[in-house]
C-alpha cells in the first residue's frame, strides 16, 4: 500500500509563459492526487520555511497535500541550494508543482527536477500548430468534431488566447451536434467579436 501512494508523490516544474498549459496541469495533477488538501504560495514573496512547512506537514483534512508555488522564479533563485537538497529528498506526503516561466534545461536544479520528478513544457503553440491544437483540444476536452478549416478559422478569428480559445470549443459544443463547420465558428465566435466591439464603440 505505502509502494503505490508513493507513486503519486512526484515533483513537478510546470515551465512556459501560457497560463491556461499551467493551470490545466495542476488539474490533471491534482486529479491524479484524488483526496489532497492544495496550498497555494506566491514565490516573488513566499519564504522557504512557509513552504517546507506545508510540505514536511501531515494534511488534518485529506490524504495529501498539493503544494503549488507561482512565480517559482524568482523562489529558486533566492533558494537555490536549499531546493536542490529538497528536490533529492522530498516529503513523502506532499507534492511539490513550480510554476516557472523558464528553467534552462542545462541548469543542476532543472536536471534533478527532472530525475526524481518531472519537467513538463508549457509554452502555447507557434501560430502555424495553433490549429491542429484546436482540433485536438475539441476532440479530448469537448468530445468535439472540428476539421482543419473551421479549426483554421477559430485561429485567425481569435488569436493564440488559449483560455479564450477553449471558451469558445465549450460554447460551440453546447451549440453543435456532430461536424462543426465553418459556419457554425462565424456564427458562434465572429458574432461574439461583433458584440465585443459594439460595446468598446458604445463606451
Amino acid at each position: 500500500v505505502v509502494a503505490l501512494f508513493l507513486v503519486f508523490i512526484i515533483f513537478y516544474a510546470l515551465v512556459g509563459e501560457d497560463t491556461f498549459l499551467q493551470l490545466e496541469a495542476i488539474r490533471r495533477i491534482a486529479k491524479g492526487l484524488g483526496d489532497a488538501q492544495r496550498h497555494d504560495f506566491d514565490g516573488e514573496s513566499a519564504q522557504l520555511h512557509e513552504v517546507f512547512d506545508e510540505l514536511r506537514s501531515f494534511s488534518m483534512f485529506a490524504g495529501s497535500k498539493l503544494v503549488v508555488v507561482r512565480s517559482a522564479d524568482d523562489f529558486i533563485s533566492r533558494f537555490r541550494d536549499s531546493m536542490e537538497e529538497y528536490v533529492q529528498a522530498p516529503a513523502d506526503s506532499a507534492t511539490l508543482v513550480l510554476r516557472c516561466k523558464s528553467l534552462p534545461g542545462n541548469q543542476r536544479i532543472s536536471k534533478m527536477i527532472a530525475k526524481h520528478g518531472k519537467v513538463e513544457p508549457c509554452d502555447p503553440p507557434k501560430d502555424k500548430d495553433l490549429p491542429k491544437w484546436i482540433v485536438d483540444r475539441a476532440k479530448t476536452a469537448h468530445k468535439l468534431d472540428i476539421a482543419a478549416g473551421p479549426a483554421q478559422l477559430m485561429a485567425d478569428l481569435v488569436g493564440g488566447d488559449l483560455g479564450r480559445l477553449d471558451n469558445e470549443l465549450a460554447k460551440l459544443a453546447l451549440m453543435v451536434e456532430g461536424r462543426v463547420t465553418e459556419t457554425d465558428v462565424n456564427k458562434s465566435v465572429v458574432f461574439q467579436r461583433e458584440q465585443e466591439m459594439w460595446h468598446m464603440t458604445d463606451e
